[in-house]
């Protein structure tokens, strides 16, 4: 938002590597309405572990991961949405399920990710047409150290932008954590003696 000069409110996509996953393969997100003096999270990814586990003991190294080598597949493993108290949820055990199947049957490495990173997109795509039309915000921020995968990043950006969303990504600010200690930053400031800051 301060890197575009953004005012009025947005959707905010984040998209980060999953912390319960030693070698980081995971993603995790949260779907977040925010401003410039106050944020709520209105969606977020399901408990990720035991897919992680699932693809760690597969031998798919972060390093690997970020390569997706068949740019080619549009496959995609099964996605549900649901809603409860937190918000919108994209249910991860039907995910894991698939990943697991996969593994079973051998199939390759690239193709695992490539239909992961399918799944990322599509989730967020439906995510954020559910947001618009519920409250009516048409304005996207992308965020997160997972969007330095350029597969990933280019995907998303341009379903969103099929369906006529405004959609901003990293630029100068970096997308990964020191680009959230520059968010933590603007807020702080434009908060400073207000008694319900963020």
């Amino acid at each position: 938002m301060a890197e575009n000069d953004l005012k009025e409110d947005v959707i905010a996509v984040v998209l980060r590597r999953y912390l319960g996953s030693e070698n980081a393969n995971i993603w995790s997100g949260d779907f977040i309405v925010s401003g410039w003096n106050e944020f709520k999270r209105v969606g977020r990814f399901g408990d990720l572990s035991g897919l992680s586990g699932a693809v760690d003991n597969y031998g798919i190294r972060s390093e690997w991961f970020n390569q997706v080598n068949d740019e080619f597949c549009r496959d995609l493993y099964s996605l549900d949405i649901e809603e409860d108290k937190t918000g919108l949820v994209v249910l991860s055990n039907p995910v894991s399920k698939d990943v697991m199947l996969d593994i079973k049957k051998a199939v390759s490495q690239s193709r695992i990710a490539a239909k992961l990173y399918n799944t990322i997109v599509e989730s967020c795509y439906k995510m954020v047409l559910r947001l618009r039309r519920r409250l009516k915000i048409n304005k996207v921020c992308l965020a997160g150290d997972m969007l330095e995968n350029i597969f990933l990043l280019t995907n998303l950006y341009e379903k969103l932008k099929s369906k006529e969303f405004q959609v901003y990504i990293p630029g100068s600010v970096p997308a990964n954590g020191s680009g959230l200690s520059i968010g933590q930053a603007v807020i702080a400031a434009n908060n400073k003696g207000r008694k319900n800051s963020v």
